[in-house]
């Protein structure tokens, strides 16, 4: 007879600290079952590359994108923040476009 697995995925609809607090609560639950349980380490790395990819192709699109509204004589009389304030919800868009998801922060 076949071991149960238990196993999770919730990298991509979580944030790390999210992750974290779930697989405390699940522990005490699945501690004794008499299944093969997946690392969790696994799953938070996977967490923590996500994230970072997420914030590096972020931080890319703002900066260019910030480059090119300066550039644009309609952006002239905006201050620095209020052009990341705009970028930023381009940026968002963008990288859940490109990512397939997004990170609350």
């Amino acid at each position: 007879m076949r071991k149960p697995i238990i196993a999770g995925n919730w990298k991509m609809n979580k944030t790390i600290s999210e992750t974290k607090a779930l697989i405390s609560e699940l522990i005490p639950l699945v501690k004794d079952a008499e299944a093969e349980k997946a690392e969790a380490k696994a799953l938070l790395e996977a967490q923590v590359e996500a994230e970072k990819a997420y914030n590096e192709e972020m931080t890319k699109f703002k900066d260019n994108r910030i480059k090119e509204m300066k550039d644009d004589e309609k952006y002239a009389d905006y201050s620095d923040e209020e052009l990341e304030e705009l970028v930023l919800k381009e940026a968002a868009e963008y990288c859940k476009k490109k990512l397939g998801y997004t990170i609350e922060n």
